[in-house]
Parts: C-alpha cells; sequence; structure tokens
C-alpha cells in the first residue's frame, strides 16, 4: 500500500511538473501571438518607408531594451548593405558604414537568411575578425526576408544596463524582422509606384516647358528659388521637403492652357487672360486623383494668390494663402520678370530686386519679400 501510495504521489509530480511546463510554453506562445499581432497592427498600414523604417526602430527598442539598433537594406544597384534607419548610431557611421553580402555579422546574414546570436564575438570563430575589440561584443542580426529572398538585416548592440541578450531576445527581434520584412517591402513597392507617378508628371512638365521655349527651365529654377527662400526662413522639414518633392509641378495646369495663348506674342485678351488664370485649378484637377501626390495641392492652387487678396483663382488674401504658396508667388514672379516672354525681353536682376520691394505688401508678403531680396542677391552674385 505504501509502495502505491509513493508511486501515485510520484506520478503526480511529474504530471504536475509537466502541467508547468505545457502551462509556461503556452504562455509563451500567447506572448509570442501577441507580440507578433500588436507589431502587425503598427508596421503593416504604414506606406512611408521613412515613418515605418523608424517604428521598427521604436518597436524594437521597446521590446528588446536595447540602446544600439540599426536597420539595414541591400541596394539594388550596388548590392551593398547601407544603414537607412538607426538608434545610437552617429551620422558618419550612417552615411559611412556598408557591407558586401557575406561580410561581416550583418552580411552572413544576408547571405545565408538566418538570425544569429552572438554573445561575444571575439570568441566566436565565425565572426571574431569582425567587431573591433573596443565595441560591444554581443549582438543579435536577423534577416529581413520576403518569399525567401533577403532585402535586408536588423542588428541590436548594447542593451540597457549591460545585460547579455537572450534567447527570448532574439525570437521576439525575429518576429519583428518578419513582420518588418513584409511592410518594408511594401513600403518600397509603394514608394516606387509613387516615385513612377512622380517622374511621369514631370516628363509631362518638361514637354510643356519644351514648347514653351520661352518658359525651358523655368520650374526648376523656382523651385531651387523657393528652396532658398524656404531655408533662409528655417522652414520646417516636411515644408522644405514639400517644395523639394513638387515645387518644380507649380505650373503643371499649363499643360491644359493652349500653346497659341502660352506663345502668344501680343498682348493677351480678357477671354485669353481667363483661360491662363484657369491653370491652378486644372493642376489640382491633374494631381488630385492620385493621393500622395495631393500634399501638393497648395502649391500648385495657390501660387498666384496675392497678399492684397488680388490674386487668382480664389482671391485668398494675406493668411488664407498657404506659407509655400506665398513663397512660390514670389519665387515665381522672380523668375518670369528675368526671362524672355513672346511680348518682352527679360528684365535685369537689379530691376527684379527694385519690383520685389516695392510690390511687398501688395502682391507679396512683405517679410517673405524681403528674405527672399537677400537671398537672390547671394544666388546671383
Amino acid at each position: 500500500m505504501v509502495e502505491v501510495q509513493k508511486t501515485v504521489v510520484s506520478r503526480t509530480k511529474q504530471i504536475v511538473e509537466q502541467l508547468e511546463k505545457t502551462k509556461i510554453s503556452l504562455d509563451r506562445k500567447t506572448k509570442q501571438l501577441k507580440l507578433l499581432h500588436n507589431i502587425s497592427e503598427t508596421l503593416t498600414l504604414q506606406l512611408d518607408i521613412r515613418k515605418l523604417l523608424t517604428s521598427v526602430i521604436k518597436l524594437i527598442s521597446q521590446k528588446t531594451s536595447t540602446e544600439k539598433i540599426s536597420v539595414m537594406l541591400i541596394d539594388k544597384k550596388t548590392k551593398l548593405l547601407r544603414i537607412k534607419a538607426a538608434k545610437g548610431v552617429t551620422k558618419t557611421k550612417i552615411k559611412t558604414v556598408k557591407f558586401k553580402i557575406g561580410e561581416g555579422v550583418a552580411g552572413w546574414v544576408a547571405r545565408e537568411g538566418k538570425p544569429v546570436l552572438v554573445k561575444n564575438v571575439l570568441r566566436s570563430h565565425r565572426f571574431k575578425n569582425v567587431i573591433n575589440e573596443k565595441e560591444k561584443r554581443q549582438l543579435i542580426c536577423v534577416p529581413l526576408k520576403v518569399r525567401a529572398r533577403t532585402i535586408g538585416v536588423i542588428s541590436v548592440e548594447e542593451k540597457v544596463g549591460g545585460l547579455a541578450f537572450t534567447k527570448d531576445d532574439l525570437t521576439i527581434l525575429t518576429t519583428i524582422g518578419y513582420e518588418a520584412a513584409i511592410a518594408v517591402s511594401n513600403a518600397l513597392l509603394f514608394d516606387e509606384v509613387q516615385q513612377s507617378y512622380f517622374y511621369t508628371i514631370t516628363a509631362l512638365v518638361k514637354a510643356m516647358e519644351a514648347k514653351e521655349p520661352y518658359t525651358q527651365g523655368h520650374s526648376d529654377r523656382v523651385k531651387k528659388y523657393a528652396l532658398s527662400i524656404a531655408r533662409e526662413m528655417r522652414l520646417s522639414k516636411e515644408n522644405i521637403e514639400l517644395i523639394k518633392r513638387f515645387g518644380a509641378l507649380h505650373d503643371i495646369g499649363k499643360i491644359g492652357i493652349p500653346l497659341r495663348i502660352l506663345n502668344k506674342p501680343d498682348k493677351l485678351t480678357k477671354e485669353e487672360w481667363k483661360i491662363i488664370k484657369s491653370h491652378p485649378r486644372i493642376g489640382v484637377t491633374i494631381i488630385e486623383t492620385i493621393d500622395f501626390m495631393k500634399l501638393a495641392k497648395p502649391i500648385i492652387l495657390s501660387h498666384h494668390e496675392r497678399y492684397d487678396g488680388k490674386g487668382y483663382p480664389m482671391r485668398l488674401r494675406d493668411k488664407k494663402i498657404p506659407l509655400v504658396a506665398k513663397i512660390f508667388n514670389v519665387a515665381d514672379a522672380y523668375d518670369a520678370m528675368l526671362s524672355n516672354r513672346p511680348y518682352r525681353k527679360a528684365f535685369n536682376k537689379e530691376y527684379a530686386l527694385v519690383e520685389l520691394a516695392q510690390c511687398a505688401g501688395t502682391q507679396f508678403d512683405p517679410r517673405i519679400a524681403k528674405i527672399a531680396i537677400k537671398v537672390f542677391k547671394k544666388l546671383d552674385g
């Protein structure tokens, strides 16, 4: 009887231990599934590649308590791994660090498509010559893979408090890498589609200017002038980027204006002026069906509005005119004065600068006109 009781107790103990192990395993898998769901929600709907990579870095930092993170992507042309987003990495390294496929830990992971946790690089036979003795000796590197194709890697070093990386850290980072790879691939594809649209529309602008010899190069020059003004005004990065990306499209609506009017050597009739003044609205019609290009609407629609409310197409006044449009109003007028037109010769720089000063407070925002004059003097020597 005693032996039977001992056997029962022993068996019960084994069952309890097995159940405990099973519970721990289920808890771990539940946490992994929750993590996967959270990562998926965070990343998969983000199509802006820069914002996406920022989210990836933030997510890794939160989930692994890591102070040094690099997300590297394989450049399609050079086939090199380059850092595209990072935390705890100097700007110099971000610009200069690159790996061939197979080179270093990152290159090895990119080639093999396998995650790796190295607790001491100097003692690792495979990676002993990869990291300088002065650097941290432990790291995790996981691939960004889409359909068996590696598009980049995530590398982490320096855990908070000098703690060692664990297998759980490797699992978490591998999970993030899996979801991030899909999101990054989608974002890159979306970016390619955007670029295709952008290049097509830019080509249309160039084609239009080629048929209108008096304005060849006008769009690019105006963008350059607008950028110089915006930088002098220390505008936000968002506004600077807006001008960089879409500035050359400010006159895209002229595609819909007959060349006989655009190139007319004589004074325009009232009806012809009415047609000319329709080009901002035509421009908006061209870009409004393309979601990412809707950002260009303030520039395209409002760059002919005047500070005193006598512009077109909506006769907006002062603060109702978007700031970037006010800048383009000045930049566009300046280039127009310095360019030949069918009905007149180009004015000289001195005349144009005086005109900007005299029209400050009427046609132009006085603050922007003042800054523009300062900028144009530098640009034109």
